[in-house]
């Protein structure tokens, strides 16, 4: 599950062709569980000016695909869905 690492990467980090459901199945997603369970679990965003930080957290409208949900929305829809059905629906 998740993008590939670039290869001149020393840590995961996404290649540009990386997208929002990548970033989050590869980063967020494994906090999700845990968090439910107490377990703090941060995702911090960081980079240099219009390199994408706002979209890959909250998402936005990508021409020609349209709404692009970010990390934070992704994880938000995920902890709901895995409490209504229980917390093994989590680990799927």
């Amino acid at each position: 599950m998740g993008a590939q690492s670039c290869p001149e990467s020393p840590n995961w980090r996404p290649c540009a062709q990386a997208t929002n459901l990548d970033v989050y199945a590869t980063i967020a997603r494994p906090l999700v569980a845990p968090a439910l369970s107490g377990i703090s679990g941060t995702v911090f965003a960081y980079g240099v000016t219009s390199s994408g930080k706002t979209h890959t957290m909250l998402g936005g409208y990508v021409e020609g695909f349209g709404a692009e949900p970010g990390a934070w929305g992704r994880g938000q829809a995920h902890a709901w869905q895995g409490r209504a059905a229980g917390q093994a629906a989590l680990t799927r």
